[in-house]
């Protein structure tokens, strides 16, 4: 599973610096315009009776990234486990932020202080007993295939260990 992922001190301050910043530049320059020419918005909508224009860097962040508070991003990580009914890891899609390292460092430092340890419990078994409510495309995974925590593999401890997060 791979998610644009944005963990802040608030809901508010996620979304200033991801939607407002290089997440949403790199969607509104690049991502959604090419998307546009291959009529692939409709893949980005919570609602087929959204209109492309309806779908921006905000809308995104609302509907399909993992952008907010700790408490937040933990909500919107399990929810979409749920639904999906599992994942073995959470592959963070990255954005660089070299003129603003607080940024990084901040992801770092929420992500590994308070999210990491709230999630740890999912391991690649689904929480409920039911298929999964949306078909994701991929063959379900083999119960107990990973053991690891869903967020593992992406970087986030070494991203807090690069930027000293204390």
């Amino acid at each position: 599973m791979v998610r644009e992922v944005f963990v802040a001190d608030t809901d508010a301050e996620a979304m200033k610096l991801s939607a407002g910043s290089y997440m949403g530049r790199m969607m509104r320059e690049y991502f959604l315009p090419l998307l546009g020419q291959f009529g692939f918005l409709e893949y980005l909508k919570h609602d087929p009776s959204a209109a492309d224009s309806d779908v921006t860097p905000e809308y995104c962040a609302k509907h399909n990234w993992i952008v907010g508070s700790p408490k937040t991003v933990v909500e919107k990580i399990e929810k979409i486990y749920d639904e999906v009914g599992g994942f073995g890891q959470l592959l963070v899609f990255g954005f660089d932020y070299a003129d603003n390292p607080q940024g990084l460092a901040a992801l770092a430092r929420a992500a590994v202080r308070e999210v990491l340890p709230k999630v740890r419990h999912a391991s690649g078994r689904p929480r409920r007993s039911s298929p999964p409510s949306k078909p994701v495309g991929r063959r379900p995974m083999k119960a107990g295939a990973c053991r690891a925590s869903p967020i593992a593999a992406c970087g986030w401890a070494s991203a807090a260990a690069a930027t000293a997060v204390p």
